[in-house]
């Protein structure tokens, strides 16, 4: 938790990325209850836990968050809501790319 407490929310670049980063996570949230008619307390809390994994793993190697968005697409596939599983996954992505730009500057 010392790498959250480095950053400056003062910095341009941070502040648009992590705006950015909210705009994705509400737009996500809309498309998987309106578009796709899934219940928004489920949306909400699987974009959560999609973005806790995430912030968790953010470090870990490229072959380890790919198996994590193929097992959530089988998830998604075995229990019949894809729709909402290929949301999660795009999320992660976003996540996991928006942490690497965030902690760019400390290397």
């Amino acid at each position: 938790m010392d790498m959250f407490k480095k950053l400056n929310f003062k910095d341009k670049q941070n502040l648009i990325i992590l705006a950015a980063f909210a705009v994705a996570f509400l737009a996500a949230i809309l498309v998987g209850a309106l578009a796709f008619h899934q219940p928004l307390v489920a949306v909400v809390c699987i974009m959560l836990l999609d973005i806790a994994i995430a912030v968790c793993l953010h470090n870990a190697e490229l072959w380890l968050h790919g198996t994590l968005m193929i097992v959530v697409l089988i998830v998604g596939i075995l229990v019949p809501r894809i729709s909402t599983a290929v949301i999660a996954v795009i999320m992660y992505a976003v996540t996991i790319c928006a942490l690497k730009y965030l902690f760019a500057n400390e290397n």
